[in-house]
């Protein structure tokens, strides 16, 4: 069967070289470089969990380069690294799964790929589309699809470890993140999206069916969160993890939801 390609677009940037003392080049590209440390690590590995671990630290080394940067420039070039990683490593697992799957499992899985390449291209803009006007834009876009795109590697190894039969924990879920129901689809029906300010407070953006598009504090309550929106009227209850996330109304004077209601978002981008 035809290899699913995850394709990287519109992540390099062109400008002038920027060399500092300590011999950084933040405008090299380190594509091949990427595609030989993946295929090492996933070679030498002995478990799943182990590959992963080091895919992580991995990411950690292009971490640093982006740390060393001093212009916004630099930045922005440095920044697109660990998403390059990451969707190298989910290449890397794809085609494992391919060889590793029956064909009625791979193509379910197929199909649901296809939809999330398109939906994860769309909820990243949406993430950030505040900023695409500002120098800031190429940073911040490069590393929503480093999120994105390390939740689903994160997701396609359990499926591989489960079908080579070894045992496999997920990492603890962050607060932020993007859940979607898309019903077996292509399209957006709804998204609930968690985000953190530069003051380190949450905040939430909620669609649901286009009824209600609205923003809104999330604050930490226990095991759910507490979405409030921006005018004080809609309230709810989230839930999330690797399985999605939930929002059940706990308040809504204008009457277009029901109090009581929940609503899903099994997709996690």
């Amino acid at each position: 069967m035809k290899r699913l390609i995850i394709a990287i677009t519109g992540l390099l940037l062109l400008g002038t070289s920027t060399v500092y003392a300590q011999g950084q080049d933040f405008s090299a590209d380190h594509t091949a470089e990427i595609t030989s440390q993946v295929e090492v690590i996933s070679g030498a590995a002995q478990s799943i969990t182990e590959e992963m671990n080091n895919i992580s630290n991995l990411v950690a080394e292009y971490d640093s380069i982006e740390a060393e940067a001093e212009t916004q420039y630099d930045l922005n070039m440095s920044s697109q690294w660990p998403y390059v990683v990451w969707d190298t490593e989910l290449n890397s697992l794809w085609g494992r799964l391919e060889n590793r799957l029956d064909a009625g499992r791979m193509e379910a899985l197929r199909a649901e790929e296809l939809n999330w390449i398109t939906i994860k291209e769309l909820m990243a803009e949406v993430s950030v589309a505040g900023y695409r006007d500002g120098s800031m834009y190429p940073m911040l876009l490069s590393g929503e699809n480093a999120r994105i795109t390390k939740n689903r590697a994160y997701y396609l190894a359990a499926i591989l470890a489960e079908a080579s039969g070894e045992p496999f924990e997920m990492p603890e879920m962050d607060i932020r993140g993007t859940y979607v129901d898309n019903q077996g689809t292509d399209s957006v029906y709804s998204s609930l999206i968690i985000e953190q300010t530069m003051e380190g407070d949450y905040i939430g953006s909620l669609t649901i069916y286009g009824m209600i598009s609205t923003e809104g504090i999330v604050t930490e309550n226990g095991d759910k969160l507490l979405f409030t929106d921006d005018l004080g009227g809609l309230t709810g209850e989230i839930t999330y993890g690797w399985d999605g996330a939930t929002f059940t109304v706990t308040g809504e004077p204008s009457g277009i939801l029901k109090v009581g209601s929940v609503y899903e978002f099994p997709m996690v981008i």
